[in-house]
C-alpha cells in the first residue's frame, strides 16, 4: 500500500528526475566552493558541505519559482531550478578543474590538511550511515500488512509534516504565494514556519520520487554530512585530529544523567532493558516536575524533525567558512581577499536560513556579529577586510534574510498573547522545572558544561597572561590585589602551555570563536524563544557543537599529559557523557513502531481528495495522524492543540473548547453550531473511530448537516450552505511585503558599494605583493646557485 501522488511527470532517459536533479545540485555546489574556495578548504570540506548546500538551494530555487512565478507546486518549479543548477555547474566545470590541478601540487597545507581528514571522515561517514540507516528506516513510512508505520521517540512530527506536504500537493496550499501560504493545522492563520524542508519533499514527489525515499535519503545524506563537518571543523578549531574525533560522539551520543538515575532508583538491570515508553535521555523520575532539559541528537534534534535536519549540517558549513576566514593572516593582501570571499560566502547561505530554521539563523547572526567585533584588529589593518569582507557580507546575509521576516513577524512581536515570542527570563531556562542552574545543566549534559567553563575561565587567564607579557610590569606594593594578579598570571601561562591551540598569536581567532559561540549558550539560557522553553535546545545545540570540540580538547590533553589515574578519569568523564546518548540510539533502531495510515484511511483520503474541494476545511478530535490532514491534505480548523500552542497561534484554546463542545458537549444547540460553523468556514467534520459521542446525524438536520461517508469508524459529514470562495487566509500586507523588497534591495546595492570599496588600490596592492614574493624567490635561487658555484670550485 502507498499513499496516492500525482502521476510521475518528469524523467530524463527514462531515469527517476529526483535523483538527477539532487546530484545535479550537489555537483554544483561542490564546483562552486571548488573553484572560489579550492586554494583554502580541501576537497573533502568542499564534497562535505556540497550535501547539504545542494539540498537547500534545491529546495530555494524550487520554492522562488513557484510562489514568484508559478503560484502553484509542480513539475515547472522543478524544471527551471533543474536548469539553471545544471547551466550554472556546466559553467563553474572547466575552471573548477583548472583551479584544482593549478593548485594541487603549491598547497602543501591542504594535502597535509587532507591528509589527517580523510581516514577519520571515512570512519565517521560509515559508522554515521551504519548508525542511522535502521533509525530512518524504522520511521519513514514502513510498509506493513495493515498498513504504513513510522517508528521513534518522535513519530508524531513525521505526521506533522506528512500533512504539511500534502497540503502543498492536495490542499489550499496547492495555490500558494509568497504572501500566502495557510497553516495546515489553524485554518485561515499563515504557515509561520520554516517550511522549506518539507516544500523540499513536495518538489522531490513531483519529480517522481517515492514518498518514504523522499523522506530517507535527504535525511540519511545529511545526517552523515553533518557528522562529518562537525569533525573537520572542530579539527580547523582545535587542531587535534583525536580531540575532533571526540568531538563527534560528544554530540551525537550527548545526553546528561538520566540512565544513572534509573540505575539508582531501578536497578542496574533497568539501564539495558529500554522499554518503548521510556527515554533514557529525558526520564525525570516517572514525570515529575524535574524535568530534564534533554539534549537527543538522534531521537530530538535529527529524526524526524526536518528543520534541523536541513539546516544543522548548512550552519556547520558556514562556522567552517567563518573558521577559514578567521585563521588568514592579516599581513597578506591576498589572504585578506580570500577571508573576504568566504565571510560574503558565510552570509549568503545565512541569509537562506530563516525559512529553514529560525533558531539556526538566530544563532548564526548572534555569532556572526560577534566574530566582526573580535576581529577587530584585522580589519582595522585591511580595509579589504573590512569594506569587501565584512560590511559586504553583512548587506549580502540581510538581503535574502529580510524578504522572510514578514513570515514570521506578526507571530513572534505581538506582545497581546499568552504565547509569548523572545521574552527574557531572570532564572535559567534550563533551571525552569526546579534544580537550580548547575543541578540542571549536569542532569542535561553531564560533565560537559562545568569542562567547558573551566576552560573558559583558563583560555581568559590566558588572554590576560598574554596581555600582560606585553606590557611594562608596574610596581605594584605587596597585598592581595599583587598576590590575585600573580596567581592569574600563572593560571594563564599554565593554560597557554597546556592549551597551545588557543595560546599565542595563531590561536587568538579560536579564542574570538568560542567566545562568540558563548554568547549563544547566554542567549538560550536566559531569552525564551517561543512559547515552549524546551524548543530554546534547537539554539542550544549550535553552541554544543563548537563547545564539544572545546571540551574534547580539553580531555584528550589531560589524557595525554597525565598518569594512569588521568587516563582513567578522562575516560570515565567521556563515558558519563555519551551513555545516555548510546542508550537514546539503540532504543531509536526501530523498536517502537506506530500506524501512521492504515488502509481505512487510505479509503477515507482518497475519498476526501475526489470528493471534496481542495480548500475545504475539516474539524475533527485532536488525533496526529487525521486522514484528512496528512493523506488529503486538507486544512484542519485545529489539529493536535500542542502544536497550535507552540507555534504561538493566538485563538487555539478557544477552537479547541469549541471542537470539545460540537463533539461531546451535553446539551447543545443544533441552530447555534450549525451558524458557527458556517461563521467559520468550516465545511467538513470527521470523526474518527473510537470517538464516543452521540451520532451528529441524530442532533442535527440533513439539510444543515448531513452524513457523506461512513466507513470501518470513520464519518464523515458535510456542511451545507458554506461559503469557500471568500474563506479569508492570514497574508502578509503587501506594504510589508515592498518594506522588506525594497530594504533588501537597498542591502544588494550597498553590498555592491562595499564589494567595489577600493578594488583598484586592492589590486595594485596584491599585484605589488605578487611582485614582491616573486622578486624575493628570485633573489633566493640566484643566491643558491652563486652558493652552489662557490662551493664547486672550492671542491674542485
Amino acid at each position: 500500500m502507498a499513499l496516492a501522488l500525482p502521476s510521475p511527470t518528469l524523467q530524463v532517459f527514462n531515469l527517476p528526475a529526483a535523483p538527477l536533479w539532487t546530484g545535479t545540485a550537489v555537483v554544483t555546489s561542490f564546483l562552486v566552493l571548488e573553484t572560489h574556495f579550492g586554494h583554502l578548504l580541501t576537497w573533502l570540506e568542499c564534497l562535505l558541505s556540497a550535501v547539504p548546500l545542494g539540498f537547500a538551494t534545491a529546495a530555494w530555487l524550487a520554492y522562488l519559482f513557484a510562489s514568484l512565478r508559478f503560484h502553484t507546486l509542480d513539475v515547472r518549479c522543478v524544471q527551471w531550478a533543474w536548469a539553471l543548477q545544471a547551466l550554472l555547474g556546466a559553467l563553474y566545470l572547466l575552471p573548477a578543474c583548472r583551479r584544482h590541478c593549478g593548485q594541487r601540487r603549491k598547497s602543501a597545507h591542504l594535502s597535509l590538511r587532507l591528509h589527517q581528514q580523510w581516514p577519520s571522515v571515512a570512519v565517521i561517514a560509515l559508522l554515521s550511515a551504519a548508525v542511522t540507516w535502521p533509525m530512518v528506516t524504522s520511521r519513514f513510512l514502513v510498509e506493513r500488512e495493515d498498513g504504513l508505520y513510522s517508528g521513534g521517540t518522535t513519530w508524531a512530527d513525521l505526521t506533522f509534516h506528512l500533512g504539511n506536504v500534502a497540503s502543498l500537493l492536495f490542499g489550499s496550499n496547492r495555490r500558494f504565494g509568497y504572501d500566502r501560504l495557510e497553516s495546515t493545522f489553524m485554518a485561515g492563520h499563515r504557515f509561520a514556519y520554516p517550511f522549506l524542508p518539507d516544500f523540499h519533499i513536495g518538489a522531490l514527489l513531483m519529480a517522481d520520487a517515492e514518498w518514504r525515499p523522499a523522506f530517507l535519503w535527504p535525511t540519511l545524506l545529511q545526517i552523515v554530512a553533518a557528522n562529518g563537518l562537525l569533525f573537520v571543523v572542530n579539527l580547523r578549531l582545535t587542531g587535534s585530529v583525536a580531540a575532533a574525533l571526540l568531538s563527534v560522539p560528544l554530540v551525537v551520543c550527548s545526553g546528561g544523567t538520566a540512565p544513572f538515575e534509573w540505575m539508582w532508583q531501578r536497578g542496574w538491570a533497568s539501564a539495558f532493558r529500554i522499554e518503548w515508553n521510556t527515554d533514557p535521555i529525558e526520564e525525570n523520575n516517572d514525570h515529575d516536575d524535574r524535568s530534564i532539559y534533554w539534549f537527543g541528537y538522534w531521537a530530538h534534534l535529527m529524526l524526524p524533525q526536518r528543520s534541523a535536519t536541513y539546516a544543522l549540517p548548512l550552519s556547520l558549513v558556514v562556522m567552517l567558512l567563518l573558521a577559514a576566514a578567521l585563521e588568514q593572516r592579516p599581513e597578506s593582501i591576498a589572504a585578506m581577499a580570500d577571508a573576504a570571499a568566504l565571510l560574503r560566502a558565510a552570509a549568503v547561505i545565512i541569509g537562506m536560513l530563516p525559512l529553514l530554521q529560525a533558531h539556526a539563523f538566530l544563532a548564526l547572526a548572534l555569532v556572526a556579529g560577534l566574530l566582526f567585533l573580535t576581529d577587530r584588529r584585522r580589519w582595522r589593518l585591511s580595509r579589504t577586510l573590512l569594506w569587501r569582507g565584512w560590511m559586504c557580507a553583512m548587506f549580502l546575509g540581510l538581503a535574502p534574510s529580510l524578504v522572510q521576516l514578514p513570515v514570521f513577524a506578526r507571530r513572534v512581536l505581538d506582545r497581546s498573547r499568552r504565547q509569548r515570542f523572545l521574552w527574557f527570563t531572570a532564572r535559567s531556562v534550563a533551571a525552569e522545572k526546579g534544580g537550580g542552574f548547575w543541578v540542571a545543566w549536569f542532569r542535561a549534559l553531564s560533565f560537559q558544561l562545568p569542562i567547558y567553563v573551566i576552560v573558559l575561565v583558563l583560555l581568559a587567564c590566558g588572554w590576560y597572561a598574554a596581555r600582560a607579557a606585553h606590557k611594562s610590569a608596574a610596581a605594584e606594593p605587596a597585598g592581595i590585589r599583587q598576590r590575585l594578579r600573580m596567581l592569574v598570571l600563572s593560571i594563564g601561562r599554565f593554560a597557554c602551555r597546556e592549551l597551545p591551540a588557543y595560546g599565542g598569536a595563531s590561536g587568538a581567532w579560536r579564542l574570538g570563536f568560542l567566545l562568540a559561540h558563548a554568547a549563544v549558550f547566554v542567549v538560550g539560557n536566559w531569552v525564551v524563544l517561543q512559547p515552549w522553553h524546551k524548543d530554546n535546545i534547537k539554539l542550544l545545540y549550535y553552541w554544543l557543537l563548537q563547545a564539544a570540540g572545546v571540551v574534547a580538547y580539553a580531555l584528550v590533553r589531560l589524557f595525554r599529559r597525565s598518569g594512569i589515574f588521568g587516563k582513567a578519569l578522562v575516560s570515565l568523564l567521556t563515558f558519563s557523557m555519551v551513555f545516555a546518548g548510546v542508550l537514546s540510539a539503540r532504543r531509536e533502531f526501530g523498536h517502537i513502531n506506530f500506524l501512521v495510515y492504515g488502509h481505512r484511511e487510505a479509503v477515507v483520503a482518497d475519498w476526501i481528495r475526489m470528493e471534496t474541494r481542495p480548500d475545504s476545511v475539516f474539524l475533527s478530535g485532536d488525533d496526529e495522524y487525521t486522514a484528512s490532514h496528512i493523506g488529503a491534505g486538507r486544512t484542519m480548523y485545529i489539529c493536535h492543540p500542542s502544536w497550535a500552542w507552540s507555534h504561538g497561534y493566538p485563538d487555539y484554546d478557544e477552537r479547541q473548547a469549541f471542537v470539545r463542545y460540537l463533539l461531546h458537549g451535553e446539551e447543545r444547540n443544533a441552530t447555534e453550531m450549525v451558524t458557527a460553523l458556517r461563521d467559520r468556514r468550516i465545511s467538513h467534520i470527521i470523526v474518527e473511530p473510537g470517538e464516543e459521542q452521540t451520532p451528529l446525524e441524530e442532533l442535527f438536520s440533513e439539510d444543515d448537516v448531513r452524513l457523506e461517508l461512513e466507513h470501518e469508524g470513520y464519518r464523515v459529514y458535510g456542511v451545507s450552505a458554506v461559503s469557500l470562495l471568500d474563506r479569508p487566509v492570514e497574508k502578509i500586507s503587501r506594504e510589508a511585503l515592498y518594506l522588506t523588497s525594497g530594504v533588501s534591495l537597498l542591502c544588494l546595492y550597498y553590498a555592491l558599494l562595499c564589494r567595489w570599496q577600493d578594488e583598484a588600490a586592492t589590486k595594485e596592492a596584491e599585484e605589488g605583493e605578487r611582485v614582491g614574493r616573486s622578486a624575493s624567490r628570485t633573489g633566493r635561487g640566484q643566491g643558491n646557485r652563486k652558493g652552489g658555484g662557490e662551493r664547486t670550485s672550492k671542491a674542485m
